[in-house]
Formats: C-alpha cells, sequence, structure tokens
C-alpha cells in the first residue's frame, strides 16, 4: 500500500490507475519553501540506470544515496492525438529534460485500459485516452508537466 498525503491511501488494482513500483536511488532532496496542510514539500532528485530526474514528493522522508521502492507518476501537459503519434518518429523510449520536472516524453504504448507507456527508464500511466488496441506498440510522444514521487513505506 502506498500513502499519497495529498489523496490518501491508493492501492494497485484494476479500478485504479496502475503504479509501477520502480528500485531508484535518492541523489538529493531539497525542501520547497511552502507547506501544504502540515506536510512538507521537496523536490526530489533520483537517479534509474544513472539517468537522474527531479520529481516533487510530500514528506519524503529517505537519506541521500538510499535506494528505494518508488512510485512515479506524472502531470500530463496538452498533447493532441496527432502530436501524440506523429512527434516520435526515431522511436525514442526517453524523457528528455524541458524545465525543472517537466519533461518531454518519448516511448511506447505496451497496454491499454489504462493506457501505460515506456518511457526507458520509467513506465507511466498516461490515462484513458484510448481502448483501441491497435495503439499497442506505437511509438508516441507525451508532455509531462511534472513527475510525482511517492516512496513506499515499510
Amino acid at each position: 500500500m502506498l500513502t499519497n498525503h495529498l489523496s490518501g491511501p491508493r492501492s494497485v488494482g484494476a479500478a485504479q490507475f496502475r503504479r509501477y513500483l520502480m528500485k531508484i536511488k535518492i541523489e538529493n532532496i531539497i525542501p520547497c519553501s511552502c507547506v501544504y496542510k502540515g506536510c512538507s514539500e521537496v523536490t526530489v532528485y533520483f537517479s534509474i540506470n544513472g539517468n537522474i530526474y527531479s520529481a516533487f514528493g510530500i514528506d519524503i522522508n529517505v537519506d541521500k544515496g538510499m535506494f528505494v521502492d518508488a512510485d512515479v507518476s506524472h502531470l500530463k501537459g496538452n498533447v493532441t492525438w496527432e502530436e501524440r503519434f506523429q512527434k516520435n518518429n526515431e522511436k525514442k523510449k526517453c524523457l528528455m529534460k524541458t524545465g525543472e520536472g517537466s519533461y518531454d516524453g518519448y516511448g511506447q504504448i505496451i497496454s491499454i485500459n489504462p493506457v501505460i507507456a515506456d518511457f526507458g527508464d520509467i513506465k507511466l500511466d498516461i490515462g484513458n485516452f484510448t481502448h483501441d488496441s491497435r495503439v499497442i506498440h506505437e511509438f508516441i510522444y507525451e508532455k509531462v508537466s511534472r513527475l510525482d514521487i511517492c516512496i513506499e513505506k515499510r
């Protein structure tokens, strides 16, 4: 069971967004200047396969250098159907940093209901924009406005 202090407990199940726990290394944690309802907001810098990413987190209580299981999700930017299916002709699988915590995502759809895309190091649930199984294995583009991270509590 994962806990997200903004939305309460959430479980991995068919009726909810599918989450992928992944092993990450904490590179750094920078406190944000605001506190939301008693929760401390932070920017977490983490690495997977030597690639460093940044994400928004709440009440992250781990130390730099630790390896932890994490759930990474995202806030989507606006992408049209045409952009999604035409902006990854190179068939890349990666997140390319565009700003603090924002990325251009180049990936491949691996399942639907919900639609899950593989962006190389990170797999993300990108919503329920289609139920057409013909999109499975298609390469796509996704605008990631912000990565969010929850650390599995033990």
